[in-house]
């Protein structure tokens, strides 16, 4: 679904699996990369990993709910089960509206939950940027242009998810439209 939406709003994406190749990565030359959402937690061994070479690379991240976790983790910060978990609406609330992710969005916005773990310690270098009831790090981000959200912001049920994810990839990214109706352009410009 993060695929289909990133296609609509015209940026060329790949989706790939969590062990692709560290040498197909870096010869694909993504513009910015984003880590999906899945039923995993990070408190088991066995649970799936991002490639190292993406935090390298020096390109734009935004990790989606489990990948934000899996960033967290990953990086440094701290992960645990919630006292309660969240699965549907609720508002999120930001600290740091100056933020590229939320370049022209209000303050207060609903976003849909579904988890069952929470950032409670951010990796060095992060900060929180948006939090709700429930959760004290909803968004995290740092000077680098790596971004985490809890929420979905790919579902109808976060209403400004559309406006979330062109945030990150015109104004974090520096993706260009490779298409508009009735005129493709090129899938040369940028790769997520």
């Amino acid at each position: 679904l993060i695929a289909r939406r990133i296609r609509e709003i015209g940026v060329y994406c790949e989706l790939l699996p969590y062990d692709v190749s560290p040498h197909f990565i870096e010869n694909f030359k993504p513009n910015g990369i984003i880590l999906s959402g899945g039923p995993d937690t990070v408190s088991q061994l066995d649970s799936a990993r991002a490639p190292e070479i993406v935090f390298e690379l020096g390109v734009p991240l935004l990790g989606i709910c489990y990948g934000m976790q899996v960033m967290a983790h990953q990086l440094g910060g701290t992960v645990a089960p919630s006292s309660k978990k969240e699965y549907g609406h609720a508002e999120m609330q930001q600290s740091t509206p100056d933020q590229r992710i939320f370049q022209g969005l209000p303050s207060s916005m609903q976003v849909w939950m579904s988890h069952g773990d929470q950032i409670t310690g951010p990796p060095p270098g992060f900060t929180s940027l948006a939090s709700s009831e429930n959760s004290p790090i909803v968004v995290m981000g740092n000077d680098k242009g790596m971004l985490g959200i809890q929420f979905h912001p790919e579902v109808a049920h976060t209403p400004q998810g559309k406006e979330i994810l062109e945030n990150f990839l015109y104004g974090v990214c520096g993706c260009q439209p490779v298409w508009t109706p009735g005129n493709f352009v090129s899938d040369s410009i940028n790769r997520i």
